[in-house]
């Protein structure tokens, strides 16, 4: 009769629970990390935002941001999805193309105004940063182009740089420019998530630095799981 080989079973035995017990850590990482992204999201939701929000977030993979007041116009706007067109030119350049990592909205005065110049005060938007992702120093260095030509048209008198935002977090001000019509100001923040790291904005047109911070913080003081 041949021996049986108990300690070979015994090591194949070991081999296999511990694959078993890495691969039940591997999933539970996968669904705490899965949660973890449901769970960044609005506190709450102007009921007139609803519809938007539920289209964005059926169209990008990352946290989308909004905001419960917008000053000058309190509760009273409404968001319309822009896709990819941003509110002026110079800043398409640094917007990615893919759907799932980059999202918009304008912000208009009107129900559904759908971002038209004639009801629409300014935008806002986020993306998942990736490594093509550009500064914001460069998206915008028409300000400094602006601002080095005498003879260009009129814009903001505050410079464009660095402001401090609510929970310690730093962001970077972009002034408006008068070009055919006034472009937004605007403060872009980004926001580190696990692997990810996310990059948001709020934009008013023709508006001051601490209205675009005020805007800014409120999106950040509605939004749960950052």
């Amino acid at each position: 009769m041949r021996a049986r080989n108990f300690p070979g079973r015994l090591l194949l035995s070991l081999v296999l629970m511990l694959i078993a017990a890495s691969a039940m850590l591997f999933l539970t990482a996968i669904a705490a990390n899965n949660d973890e992204i449901a769970r960044a999201e609005p506190a709450e939701i102007l009921p007139q935002l609803q519809e938007a929000y539920e289209q964005a977030t059926e169209q990008v993979d990352f946290p989308v941001l909004l905001p419960t007041s917008v000053p000058g116009l309190g509760t009273e706007f409404w968001l319309a999805g822009l896709m990819f067109a941003n509110s002026y030119g110079p800043a398409n350049e640094g917007v990615t193309e893919d759907s799932s990592l980059h999202y918009e909205f304008s912000v208009d005065t009107q129900d559904g105004c759908g971002g038209s110049g004639a009801c629409s005060s300014g935008s806002i938007g986020g993306e998942v940063v990736t490594a093509g992702t550009q500064p914001i120093e460069a998206i915008h260095s028409y300000v400094d182009d602006y601002l080095n030509n005498p003879d260009s048209l009129p814009m903001s008198a505050e410079p464009m740089g660095t402001v401090e935002l609510s929970g310690g977090r730093e962001g970077i001000f972009v002034p408006w420019v008068a070009t055919a019509q006034c472009t937004e100001a605007r403060v872009y923040w980004e926001q580190p998530f696990g692997d990810e790291t996310y990059r948001y904005y709020v934009g008013i047109e023709c508006g001051d630095r601490a209205d675009v911070v005020e805007l800014a913080n409120n999106v950040i003081a509605n939004t749960e799981g950052f």
